[in-house]
C-alpha cells in the first residue's frame, strides 16, 4: 500500500492571483462584483431623557432600528452635547432637571442650527406651544406609545 501525501500548492505572489478588482477581465468576462453591501450611516440621535425607565425603552428601540443613540440625562449635558456634536435629531423631554428642555432649545438655537426635535412632555398646551415655538418641530404627549415615537422620528429624518 503506498501512502501519498498531499502539498497545498503555494504559489508567489502575483502569479496568477487576481488582487485588484479593476483589473482587466479574464477571458472576456467582467470582473466580479463585491459582495460586501454598501453600509449606510446610521442617524445620529441625541436622547435627553430623566426618566430611567422610559429612557432605557426608548434608547434600546432606537438601538435596534439602527439608530447611533447619545443619552444625555439632564439639560445641561443636553445642550453641551447639542453645542459640541452634530445629531441627525433631537428626543427632548421638557422637564429636564439642572436646565429644562425650553431652555436647552433657546441657547442651542442661539448658538446653532438646531437638527429636527421632537418633544416629549407631560406639559400644558401652553407649554407645548412654546416648545414649537422655540424651534421643537413636533411635540408629543407623554406617554405615547413607541410607534407613535419612530414615525415621528422617521418623519424628522426624511427632511
Amino acid at each position: 500500500m503506498q501512502v501519498t501525501t498531499v502539498r497545498p500548492v503555494v504559489r508567489p505572489e502575483g502569479l496568477g492571483v487576481r488582487t485588484s478588482k479593476t483589473s482587466a477581465p479574464r477571458h472576456g468576462l467582467p470582473p466580479r462584483q463585491s459582495r460586501r453591501k454598501v453600509a449606510r450611516r446610521q442617524a445620529r440621535i441625541l436622547l435627553a431623557e430623566d426618566d430611567e425607565d422610559l429612557r432605557r425603552a426608548i434608547k434600546a428601540r432606537l438601538v435596534h432600528r439602527g439608530f447611533d443613540v447619545t443619552v444625555a440625562l439632564d439639560g445641561i449635558s443636553a445642550r453641551l452635547n447639542l453645542l459640541s456634536h452634530q445629531y441627525d435629531a433631537v428626543v427632548l423631554d421638557l422637564g429636564l432637571p439642572r436646565c429644562n428642555g425650553l431652555e436647552v432649545l433657546t441657547e442651542v438655537a442661539k448658538s446653532k442650527k438646531l437638527p429636527p426635535v421632537l418633544v416629549l412632555t407631560g406639559g400644558d398646551d401652553r407649554e407645548q406651544d412654546l416648545a414649537l415655538t422655540l424651534g421643537a418641530d413636533l411635540v408629543l404627549q407623554k406617554p405615547s406609545p413607541f410607534k407613535e415615537v419612530s414615525a415621528a422620528l422617521d418623519r424628522l429624518l426624511v427632511r
